[in-house]
């Protein structure tokens, strides 16, 4: 009877094991499961930024701005006049025409930096509010109807409001504007199908720069602070987050060795950078290279180079065609353009992007000019004494017309 009852408690204990390790490898195999669905989910739901299809309101290699730079729009160049008029050509260099007066040029002391969108020609241009304030205004040509309006302002407590670059990205208007005495530059985005807008950087110490520069892969909008030797960089902010409370705004680097070395093209930035220990490098940062890891930047090394201060020969002068502060580079197909602005204008043309190779193309006499690239093609507006204009280019294989 006893071995009869210990048999059947021992019988009970092996089917009490069995059920509870059968319940805990159930448990088991859910937790394995949950955690599963867990990392599935993290890894579905991490956030992603999708390079975005881009439409600039200028060319790409007319980002980093001057006075002179020209506007392609509608099989038409756009260009201000010596006399602060809107004019364009048909691209043909035929049909010119006078479309509206821009500014005053009794208070005209900023660039123009005119852009394209939805039928219309946007411009920048100061207005006087007292004798002691003046203002900048973004304003908007219609092509169709003929009129211009004033879309956004920017007002200082005093003095004036000076533009540094403007540029359309899709429905985007990002601006770079200073107030005269601060020594800062604001970056401020409009967006033109509701009329937000919003700082992307409101005070930036870089202030003292002459020349700035916008540039977008589809990802992040790039500014870059071209000016003296404290205070150039270039920084970063993602388009997604434009229109955010206090975007996320990274640096990149300090200035090229340079500044005046800057060329936006062929998706990123060509410059001559160095360590000042050494001979500057001409290369190439990539917009691949420019949206990754801040701290593992590379550049595509072409070849080192020097300027020399005071050049004797031709091939001296050539050779410092890179860095000079009166000369503006495009990058045609893989080959480089030089405008070198003397009392004639100078055309130099290399068919590689070595500057060094460069021969002297065309020496043209001229009053104004006004220059932009457009599919690959660098097109001159040139006015002479009387405010006669022509329309010419030079394409990549060196054919000036």
């Amino acid at each position: 009877m006893k071995k009869a009852i210990a048999r059947m408690l021992s019988l009970l204990v092996v089917l009490s094991l069995a059920a509870c390790g059968s319940q805990a490898t159930t448990e088991g195999s859910n937790a394995s499961n949950e955690q599963t669905k867990i990392t599935e989910t993290t890894e579905t739901t991490a956030p992603t930024v999708e390079k975005a299809e881009v439409i600039l309101g200028n060319s790409p290699n007319n980002l980093l701005q001057f006075n002179d730079t020209l506007c392609f729009a509608e099989n038409r160049v756009f260009y201000l006049s010596g006399d602060y008029t809107l004019c364009s050509f048909s691209i043909d260099g035929s049909d010119w025409q006078e479309h509206c007066v821009v500014g005053d040029s009794k208070l005209f002391s900023q660039l123009p930096c005119l852009n394209y969108y939805q039928g219309g020609i946007y411009f920048m241009a100061q207005t006087k509010i007292s004798d002691s304030v003046r203002a900048l205004e973004i304003r908007r040509y219609d092509l169709t109807e003929g009129t211009v309006e004033t879309i956004h302002t920017f007002t200082p407590e005093s003095g004036l409001a000076v533009s540094k670059n403007m540029m359309i990205v899709n429905d985007t208007l990002c601006c770079a504007y200073s107030f005269s005495g601060e020594g800062k530059t604001n970056v401020e985005v409009i967006d033109l199908t509701t009329g937000k807008s919003n700082f992307v950087t409101k005070g930036a110490a870089n202030g003292g720069t002459t020349n700035f520069g916008f540039d977008t892969d589809g990802t992040c909008l790039y500014m870059i602070w071209n000016g003296g030797i404290n205070d150039a960089c270039m920084k970063r902010v993602l388009l997604s987050e434009l229109f955010e409370e206090n975007p996320k705004v990274e640096k990149l680097f300090g200035r090229p060795y340079y500044q005046e070395s800057y060329v936006l093209d062929d998706g990123g930035l060509y410059a001559v950078v160095g360590d000042g220990n050494s001979d500057p490098v001409y290369g190439f940062y990539s917009h691949e290279t420019l949206s990754g890891n801040i701290y593992e930047l590379t550049l595509q090394e072409f070849h080192p180079v020097k300027y020399k201060n005071y050049p004797e020969t031709e091939q001296e002068y050539i050779n410092n065609l890179g860095f000079d502060t009166i000369t503006t580079d495009y990058i045609l197909d893989g080959a480089r353009v030089s405008v070198k602005s003397n009392a004639d204008l100078e055309l130099y043309y290399s068919n590689s992007l070595d500057w060094r190779e460069s021969v002297l193309v065309a020496k043209l006499a001229q009053a104004n000019h006004h220059v932009g690239e457009y599919n690959e093609t660098l097109y001159f507006v040139l006015e002479d004494k009387d405010g006669n204009a022509s329309l010419h280019f030079i394409t990549a294989d060196g054919n000036y017309q």
